[in-house]
């Protein structure tokens, strides 16, 4: 990499840090998405498993508070790591430019649905229905494209948890799921060493970012910073799209 793709790389995971600091998800997707704008989505993938791993280990809070949560989503825990093996598993056979669409199509979704605050709710008796259709969904795109944010994002917001453990839930669900998406991204060769290696090294920059937006989260309106946020992804997935559409 010259130096220019270096800065951009570091950019990338400071942004996605911060992004995921603030608003506790968002962090690979924010990445990938950036990262896709000068490098393929192919190549961006392996870069953020890592510090995927680590950050949500930090945010779920493992330990054995977590086995009731555990025992609540179990199934859409189980589809999730079965659909991310799938989902891995594509991407040596589908073109770059469909994955870039791919992924500029569900952050374009996200945004779209996220700032017409769009919310449904689901009881607790309709979640053995819902949450391994759910978690076999997610897993598949997250496998495919890294972003785990459609459908599973508004599924977990339509349970109505509290907001602590609604950051708990997630955090543990995305580390089942970046642990998974480790393991298969070293079974179909996508991650090598060298690969992970960087992804290593990405924990710096994301962790300075990270620690900017834990600070940030008490201090800035939240709507607003989260408009911006939305806006400056929807961009992002702009971009990814036409990349894939017309660059065939």
């Amino acid at each position: 990499m010259d130096s220019t793709v270096i800065t951009a790389v570091v950019m990338s995971f400071m942004i996605a840090g911060f992004v995921k600091g603030t608003v506790g998800f968002g962090m690979p997707a924010t990445a990938i998405a950036l990262l896709s704008t000068f490098l393929g989505v192919r190549e961006a993938i392996p870069l953020v498993v890592i510090p995927a791993v680590l950050f949500n280990i930090f945010q779920a809070e493992i330990g054995p508070s977590l086995l009731p949560m555990i025992r609540r989503f179990w199934s859409l825990l189980l589809f999730l790591a079965i659909g991310i093996w799938i989902g891995t598993h594509f991407i040596n056979f589908v073109d770059a430019s469909i994955l870039s669409s791919i992924l500029g199509l569900m952050l374009t979704l996200y945004v779209i649905l996220s700032l017409m605050k769009f919310k449904i709710h689901i009881q607790p008796s309709s979640e053995p229905y819902f949450s391994p259709v759910v978690g076999g969904v997610s897993g598949v795109v997250a496998g495919m494209t890294g972003t785990i944010l459609v459908p599973f994002i508004f599924y977990m917001q339509a349970l109505n948890l509290g907001r602590d453990e609604f950051v708990r839930a997630v955090g543990l669900s995305l580390f089942i799921a970046s642990t998974f998406w480790i393991a298969a991204l070293y079974k179909t060769g996508i991650l090598t060493f060298d690969d992970s290696i960087l992804s290593l090294a990405a924990m710096i920059p994301t962790g300075f970012g990270f620690a900017i937006g834990l600070w940030c989260r008490h201090r800035l309106p939240q709507e607003r910073f989260r408009i911006w946020v939305l806006i400056a992804l929807l961009l992002t997935a702009m971009n990814l799209l036409r990349k894939g559409l017309f660059l065939q």
